[in-house]
């Protein structure tokens, strides 16, 4: 490497934090509408493209579900490139964005973190389609009921008795005749009313089941719900909750040793410092973040992993590590208000000695808010810093 250049590091150190509650983008999940743990924040139409019902962290980097890590990566990196305040003139809008981006970015790069946004979603597809089932339930007619409603109203309301009608209407004839038998024009008088009462009869008993008391109006079927239909065995199997999301990272007010952090820049106390006897030198420019770090300086001499500085670099401010044996190192840093950590790729510091003097490396590493369109850098875990 030459002397004075060096990698750019780091990530973009927005504040960013579980988002509360809310539809649209901004916040949770983690995650709300957004679980995201909740739900995002808004990010523009041409970020996040049109509103829908449920906003994801794939939303906010247009990818798909199954999209693998390359392809989050590249996303990433399109999107960052794109609303980098430093494209946009430091505008507000292009911090919100940038905020929401990587806040997408660190949770499905994340397996862990993907796999609890993925099961919230999948428990929020769930529950809207039991509520569409349920409200095509309530409003959905119960003919079952109907009809057997109409059956009962029929049954208790009493018809016309018909025999005993058209005995009444015979037995009015047969007290009309006069005495002595009467004259033909009575008995022909006689036997049409004889014959308009049985018409009469008949007529009523034919007609009865037309007067039936009528179907009752169509009501909602309120009282018997449709029974909804069971889920998919695939669907049931999976978790109706969230699982315990990741305890929350809180920074704390000492170094790991127990040892306070520096008022300033610098070495943090307690802690060795090794491959001295060297020229080189290193500078950590952290003027471009905006949080504060804990740095370690790894030697990766002979096959070991050694840490042989630390230091505690404010932000917006830079470190000099001084008088540095040659060999090959790499840096590892946490970031202290997220707790995130990341390693630089390895470099090398040589010295060489010349006729007149010993030629050395002085290399400066910056810790850039984004990787700047580069893969310099990579998160890792605990174990590793």
């Amino acid at each position: 490497m030459a002397a004075g250049m060096g990698p750019a590091l780091g990530r973009y150190w927005a504040g960013i934090g579980p988002r509360p509650q809310k539809s649209g983008v901004g916040s949770a999940l983690p995650f709300g509408r957004f679980p995201c743990f909740g739900a995002p924040g808004k990010i523009g139409a041409d970020l996040l493209g049109a509103t829908t019902g449920m906003h994801t962290h794939y939303d906010n980097l247009k990818i798909s579900r199954e999209a693998p890590p390359e392809v989050i990566r590249a996303a990433y990196k399109a999107l960052s490139q794109k609303h980098h305040p430093d494209r946009n003139n430091g505008s507000p809008e292009s911090h919100r964005n940038m905020t929401i981006i990587n806040t997408a970015y660190e949770v499905l790069i994340d397996p862990v973190r993907r796999a609890q946004h993925d099961a919230w979603i999948l428990a929020q597809e769930q529950a809207e389609k039991a509520a569409a089932l349920h409200a095509r339930a309530q409003a959905r007619p119960a003919p079952a009921a109907s009809s057997s409603s109409s059956a009962s109203a029929s049954a208790k309301r009493p018809g016309p008795a018909p025999r005993q009608a058209s005995t009444q209407g015979a037995a009015k004839p047969k007290a009309a005749p006069a005495p002595g038998g009467g004259s033909g024009a009575g008995k022909v008088v006689v036997m049409i009313i004889a014959g308009v009462a049985i018409y009469a009869a008949f007529s009523t008993s034919s007609r009865a089941p037309d007067r039936a008391a009528p179907a009752p109006a169509w009501t909602p079927a309120a009282s018997v719900p449709l029974p909804m239909r069971a889920l998919p065995a695939a669907a049931r199997e999976l978790p109706l909750a969230l699982p315990d999301p990741a305890p929350r990272y809180a920074r704390r007010p000492t170094a790991p040793n127990g040892y306070p952090w520096p008022n300033r820049s610098g070495y943090v106390p307690g802690y060795p410092v090794l491959k001295t006897n060297g020229l080189s030198t290193l500078t950590i420019d952290n003027t471009r973040n905006d949080a504060d770090v804990f740095l370690k300086v790894f030697s990766l001499n002979a096959g070991s992993k050694t840490p042989v500085r630390f230091a505690f670099i404010k932000a917006g401010a830079s470190f000099e590590f001084a008088g540095i044996a040659p060999g090959d190192f790499d840096v590892r840093y946490m970031d202290l208000d997220t707790g995130r950590i990341s390693r630089s790729e390895p470099f090398t510091l040589d010295e060489t000695a010349e006729y007149n003097g010993t030629q050395y490396s002085k290399t400066t590493l910056t810790l850039y808010k984004v990787p700047n369109g580069n893969t310099r850098t990579r998160e890792i875990g605990e174990s590793e810093f």
